[in-house]
């Protein structure tokens, strides 16, 4: 099963699912105007941001942090899918979310203690979405 299908699975009911992805159109948008300013690494940055890079492409000289966090995700870590809003708003309506709201990094209509998790500063652009689970489902 799907992670989203899963999470929102096991949502109690009027709870609320918070996706964070990397925004496939934003750094697509970036990526472009670098292309078009002739910036010869344009699709390095690309590749990196979007985290479907090479193998061992990760940055030498890692924190022992950033070691442990990428260990943790399976190093090296690649993702397997991108979203834009309109695909990953596709997917909470597919698994039932209701009330979708665009945030932003550090903001919330839901979960006012969002700021004890996101505090450190958004690294890649991303696409914060929220939904609740319908409280009775019909």
């Amino acid at each position: 099963m799907p992670f989203g299908a899963e999470a929102f699975r096991v949502l109690k009911p009027g709870g609320v699912i918070r996706m964070v992805v990397p925004d496939l159109y934003e750094l697509s948008k970036r990526y472009i105007q670098a292309y078009e300013s002739s910036q010869e690494e344009s699709s390095d940055s690309l590749l990196y941001a979007l985290n479907l890079h090479k193998e061992g492409t990760y940055p030498v000289g890692r924190s022992l942090m950033e070691q442990v966090i990428n260990l943790a995700q399976g190093y090296p870590h690649q993702h397997k899918y991108m979203y834009d809003s309109l695909s990953l708003t596709k997917v909470m309506l597919n698994f039932g979310s209701i009330d979708i709201r665009n945030s932003s990094y550090g903001k919330s209509e839901y979960i006012p203690e969002i700021v004890q998790v996101e505090s450190t500063g958004e690294g890649v652009p991303s696409i914060y979405l929220e939904g609740r689970k319908p409280v009775s489902e019909s």
